[in-house]
């Protein structure tokens, strides 16, 4: 798999490469890769650690992968993708954490952010 990450902002780069891309937020996403909105507040609100998030956000890809296997399957055997959210670039974010979740269970490139239409 060849995989891209995207801020939901710079969806109309994706598009124009024709890359397939996923919204993986709670707000407006696919749920199945995005975090709870409970694992978003207790980061946002409660002082969770970017460690226990990503410990926490792990745990539960992990469920999801037990619980719908197929999903997954599917997922898994994309060739090309780009997975996105609304946080800034280069921030710590679910979004890179889905990046070394999905390497660790396929082959896969990781080709970077995509933040403008067409490569320079």
């Amino acid at each position: 798999m060849e995989l891209y990450t995207y801020q939901l902002s710079k969806e109309h780069c994706v598009k124009a490469r024709g890359i397939p891309y996923l919204n993986t937020t709670i707000k407006s996403g696919d749920w199945m890769l995005a975090p709870t909105w409970a694992l978003l507040t207790a980061y946002r609100y409660n002082g969770l650690t970017d460690e226990e998030y990503t410990t926490e956000y792990n745990r539960l890809l992990d469920e999801r992968l037990i619980e719908y296997p197929e999903y997954f399957n599917d997922l898994f055997n994309i060739e090309v993708l780009a997975v996105g959210c609304y946080c800034r670039p280069g921030k710590f974010c679910h979004r890179y954490l889905l990046v070394e979740f999905i390497q660790k269970h396929t082959e896969t490139i990781y080709r970077g952010e995509i933040n403008k239409a067409y490569y320079d």
